[in-house]
């Protein structure tokens, strides 16, 4: 079967004309994968209500603890530069908490919460873990943080511009962001399967940068690996008046 277009306009640079990369069918729902014929982001074009989602099954970790401490020092090894003492970190979409539990071993003296949607049957990692059970677009926030955490996590979510800006809400003018998604290119490196219809939307470095640069982040150091399929980048806020184009 031919590859068709489907009505949809990229998040990243509102060009309408695409290509249909994928469609996959899990209990009966469709979810179809289209690539930008401008800015070559890729996202599902027939986005789903935020619950059925939630209740998709996703891939889990045999040994959660020892990927958590492994995790922890991945992004403390990409972010120390930019890590204090006495700082606010806040994990958004921080699961059980593996990683908030081993970050706070590594970095001296922080103060870190996060935030989660737990399924029925799962526990955090460690009751002495200040984890918010809710939607981050949906949580009102009495602070700022220092030092936020989006590991694996921006893909999942519906709106990725509306993501973002309720971020630079819990971000002083100093914050910095980690950010880590899976790598277009490299899907295969490390699973036998390319698209999973949890992940909405998948990025190469340029439509990355060109999301973050056009929401008002300016882009401190990115790196994009093939041996673990990702590509992680460190943000902060950039008020400038900067415009972006897309080619």
């Amino acid at each position: 079967m031919g590859l068709k277009l489907v009505k949809y306009s990229c998040q990243i640079c509102e060009y309408d004309k695409n290509k249909q990369m994928h469609s996959e069918t899990f209990n009966d729902d469709k979810f179809e994968y289209v690539i930008c014929k401008r800015c070559s982001f890729v996202s599902q074009a027939n986005c789903h209500d935020k619950q059925k989602y939630l209740n998709l099954p996703y891939q889990t970790q045999t040994n959660y603890e020892e990927h958590s401490k492994n995790r922890a020092d991945y992004i403390y090894d990409f972010s120390r530069e930019y890590l204090g003492y006495d700082i606010d970190v806040f994990d958004v979409g921080c699961s059980r908490g593996g990683v908030m539990k081993y970050f706070k071993e590594i970095v001296s003296d922080i103060k870190i919460s996060g935030c989660t949607v737990l399924g029925e049957d799962e526990e955090v990692i460690s009751s002495d873990l200040n984890i918010i059970n809710g939607d981050f677009d949906y949580l009102m926030f009495n602070k700022k943080y220092d030092f936020i955490i989006m590991s694996h996590v921006l893909e999942h979510f519906i709106d990725l511009r509306k993501t973002l800006r309720k971020l630079k809400t819990i971000m002083k003018n100093s914050s910095k962001v980690y950010i880590e998604v899976p790598y277009l290119d490299y899907l295969k490196v490390r699973l036998s399967f390319e698209f999973s219809p949890e992940h909405i939307s998948y990025f190469t470095p340029h439509s990355l940068k060109n999301l973050l640069l056009s929401e008002g982040f300016d882009i401190l150091k990115i790196k994009d690996s093939k041996y673990w399929g990702n590509i992680k980048v460190i943000v902060t806020l950039n008020n400038s008046e900067e415009k972006i184009v897309f080619t």
